[in-house]
């Protein structure tokens, strides 16, 4: 995967929650590294979904981009997504979002920054559109533009028809990749049109030939006095179709972004110092669930500096249990989160936090950031820092690639329990084939298929006997309780069922690795049996509490 940040100049990152009237919303603040004012600011306005996952590096890489411009760079992120209090539920769901973009407004205006430039990709874009005018927003950059809630909505259902990762609900719930849509948000989200009236300067539109944008509005927005450019960004459909964790960072959008950006700002308003921090920025939250008092600080750890969310029941609730570590900010849609949060409720105390290059975690040196010994790195940062605090014993929880890091890194002192959810354990990375297959005719015909997608199916079939079951050989000797949570049709499990599962049949007998599958689980977790697999992975994380960890001598 490309850096989320390619530039060379570093820029500084502030964490915190925007203390709004129905909750708290999530925040990065990307500033200049010279930390040179600046009376004009940008307020990167989220996607919603699955939308907002697939470009959330993108997004980090123009905030780092404005940043080293000059421009502060404001992310913030909606109400019931991501790291923000609240769900995705009712009809005023859809409104607080127009009045969470009014605050990120707020806050860079109490900041010192008089002007901003508003820039919203996908739903962003419509949901900017449908808050605007905002005072101080001179200038919109409206990146592959959602412009008719209906007709979005309508693709939606098409997409969860056609994908085996969708699901609906009873109550019209509509589930993509692991992100909830209830019928009244739908419908709230169907009633929103972008007007042409923006209140703004100057529009900058850019569209793929995939996602044209309606001439007509481009008409109305000029016949309104808007200055409008519209760029072909061909660069946006790989950016926002391709999951998160091989997702390509469009350069040439941002490039395009960071120019407008610089012509945005008015000669006649003079370059301010920015104020103090405002009462509307938190670095801690306390939140309420089931009853109980949890707290949430933004941490950040390690060499790499990752960025995590620290969760902590209130001081009287804690239990003398392991501590959870969550290899995602999110996990597979926002159920890290909610998992998190469910956990220090019930007493734990839970570090969920992004590998290096993904969120807001600074981008390494190294290139390979997935399946690769950075992962290694990250791992042993999250658990050294839960050490760090006072936690000697961590119940690790990964998906996909973050569990395959899990499984096959080398045994961390204080590690008592591994869950993996979707693991492939097959995967490693492109030379796989080249390392365990020295045929040049197979590796040929291996990267013809694409190493990525269709070869994965071959290479399960392929007689070899895999580094997998070595790395479960080696955990159940260091005592580690490993969990493996599966949907029936992903290829992690056929895999499984094919290469590791008859090799491990003593491990299985012992009850030192438990597995647990799915008929509708989806590899996103949105199926109709998700409920059921977060039942049991909590029941195995209850269970890990009487587990012994890995020695400190371990290795």
């Amino acid at each position: 995967m490309p850096p989320h940040n390619s530039t060379t100049e570093p820029s500084r990152v502030r964490q915190f929650w925007l203390a709004g009237p129905d909750g708290e919303l999530a925040a990065s603040l990307v500033e200049p590294s010279d930390g040179a004012p600046n009376a004009h600011a940008v307020v990167i306005c989220r996607s919603i979904g699955h939308e907002d996952q697939t470009t959330d590096s993108g997004l980090f890489s123009l905030a780092g981009a404005c940043a080293q411009a000059g421009f502060p760079a404001l992310i913030v992120s909606h109400r019931g997504t991501d790291q923000s209090s609240g769900a995705v539920e009712s009809a005023d769901t859809v409104s607080g979002w127009l009045d969470g973009i009014r605050l990120a407004v707020d806050f860079l205006r109490e900041q010192g920054h008089k002007t901003c430039t508003l820039v919203s990709p996908r739903l962003g874009a419509l949901l900017s559109a449908s808050a605007l005018p905002i005072e101080g927003v001179n200038s919109l950059v409206m990146w592959s533009p959602v412009l008719d809630g209906r007709r979005y909505i309508r693709s939606l259902k098409l997409l969860g028809a056609a994908a085996a990762d969708a699901a609906k609900g009873g109550d019209g719930t509509l589930s993509i990749a692991g992100y909830d849509f209830s019928a009244p948000v739908l419908r709230a989200l169907e009633s929103l049109k972008a007007q042409p009236y923006l209140g703004c300067e100057r529009v900058l539109v850019l569209e793929s030939a995939s996602r044209r944008v309606d001439a007509a509005f481009i008409d109305a927005l000029r016949a309104e006095g808007a200055e409008v450019t519209v760029v072909d960004a061909p660069d946006v459909t790989t950016w926002i179709d391709q999951p998160s964790d091989t997702s390509n960072i469009p350069m040439q959008s941002i490039r395009a972004i960071v120019g407008f950006v610089a012509e945005a700002v008015r000669p006649d308003v003079a370059i301010v110092p920015s104020a103090a921090d405002t009462p509307l920025a938190r670095n801690a939250i306390t939140l309420r669930l089931d009853g109980a008092e949890i707290n949430e600080r933004f941490v950040s750890f390690g060499p790499d500096q990752l960025s995590g969310v620290l969760s902590t029941p209130a001081p009287d609730r804690e239990r003398s249990v392991p501590a959870v570590l969550l290899l995602s900010t999110r996990g597979p849609g926002r159920s890290f989160v909610d998992l998190a949060r469910k956990l220090a409720a019930d007493g734990r105390v839970v570090l969920r936090y992004d590998f290096a290059g993904f969120g807001a975690s600074p981008q390494p040196s190294a290139d390979d950031l997935l399946y690769s010994s950075q992962g290694e790195r990250d791992l042993a940062a999250g658990v050294n820092f839960l050490a760090s605090l006072g936690q000697r014993r961590v119940v690790v929880v990964g998906f996909c690639a973050g569990a395959w890091t899990a499984i096959s890194a080398p045994p961390q002192p204080g590690v008592c329990a591994i869950a993996a959810i979707n693991v492939e354990l097959f995967v490693t990375d492109e030379n796989w084939v080249v390392r365990n297959y020295r045929s040049a005719r197979i590796n040929a015909i291996m990267h013809r298929l694409d190493v990525h997608g269709r070869s994965r199916r071959l290479m399960a079939l392929l007689p070899q006997r895999h580094a997998a079951v070595r790395w479960l050989a080696r955990l159940a000797a260091r005592h580690v309780f490993v969990g493996l949570f599966f949907d029936e049709a992903d290829y992690g499990f056929r895999f499984y069922q094919m290469k590791v599962r008859p090799a491990i049949a003593a491990n299985l007998a012992a009850g030192t690795v438990r597995v647990h599958q799915y008929s509708d689980l989806g590899h996103m977790t949105q199926g109709a049996d998700r409920h059921r697999m977060t039942t049991d992975l909590i029941r195995f994380i209850n269970d890990a509490d009487s587990a012994a960890p890995i020695s400190q001598r371990a290795r």
